[in-house]
């Protein structure tokens, strides 16, 4: 049990890509706190109405500039702990309850000095008692949007990886018969290569030979490869440790965590990094 929930913490997990998305998750969340307490008042605020819509709309704010701030500027200023290609559940789940936490904060410091200034309630135990509460609230809209979030890119990554597949039929030859890598002695024509894997500063080239798949180990760094072959169309470097021919694709399939390659004539799965699936789908004029 233990080593199954710490898989599944381990697991990657998509973040907010774009400007609009990091803006919209905080909006939704703020909508919804504002149906909460109109509908249900779990404060039992027996204000007139015009004054409590006053007050959950604060609040709400107070929500959505928190929320909005940690997704647009915590990436900036922690670069190495909101890296794409490590962002993993249990990174949301913390960036989540840290964004609660500060929520709340914000909202038992807003509450005590301009919500109900004047009483005497410690702020420590007020503070804790807020927390409490706030903690309660967000629970379902923190886990709606995790949830959310994952049908989302699962359903954007699968269109994409349709339509990226389907223009794999129509991709016309670049490469000649006489096109070729050369170094070090070691020579192989460039259609003949299904992909280069990088093994620390050595790499190893999958290319076919008399119907099978081949494999040769040289001393060579793949940004060394990819340097050299900067003007071949067919090849793209879709992860930190592949280069693949463009042209041995058979399909490219898609999840809410990944992309992923699948060649001809081989059971082999390449993955295709977040940070450079952009640079394969601009390939087929798709935006992610």
């Amino acid at each position: 049990m233990f080593n199954r929930i710490k898989t599944w913490l381990n697991k990657p997990f998509p973040f907010y890509e774009t400007f609009a998305e990091k803006l919209l998750v905080p909006f939704y969340i703020s909508l919804f706190i504002i149906a909460f307490e109109i509908v249900f008042n779990p404060s039992n605020n027996t204000e007139i109405f015009s004054s409590q819509l006053l007050k959950i709309l604060s609040y709400a704010m107070i929500t959505f500039l928190i929320a909005s701030a940690s997704n647009l500027w915590l990436p900036k200023l922690f670069p190495s702990f909101f890296e794409i290609e490590n962002w993993k559940v249990w990174k949301m789940i913390l960036f989540s309850i840290i964004k609660v936490l500060v929520i709340s904060i914000a909202n038992a410091t807003y509450a005590f000095y301009v919500d109900i200034p004047g009483n005497d309630i410690f702020f420590p135990a007020f503070l804790l008692r807020v927390t409490l509460f706030t903690i309660s609230i967000a629970f379902i809209p923190v886990v709606v949007t995790i949830l959310w979030l994952e049908k989302r890119f699962y359903k954007k990554n699968y269109k994409i990886a349709i339509s990226a597949s389907t223009k794999l039929e129509s991709l016309k030859e670049n490469n000649a018969a006489h096109d070729v890598f050369e170094y070090n002695g070691f020579k192989i024509a460039l259609k003949r290569i299904s992909y280069i894997k990088s093994d620390g500063n050595y790499c190893s080239f999958f290319y076919e030979n008399n119907n099978s798949m081949s494999k040769k180990l040289i001393r060579i760094t793949l940004k060394e490869i990819e340097d050299k072959m900067t003007a071949k169309d067919n090849f793209i470097r879709c992860h930190k440790s592949y280069i693949v021919n463009l042209q041995k694709i058979k399909k490219i399939a898609g999840n809410a965590r990944q992309y992923n390659v699948y060649l001809e004539d081989s059971d082999i799965l390449i993955p295709v990094s977040r940070v450079l699936s952009k640079s394969l789908f601009e390939q087929f004029n798709l935006a992610q």
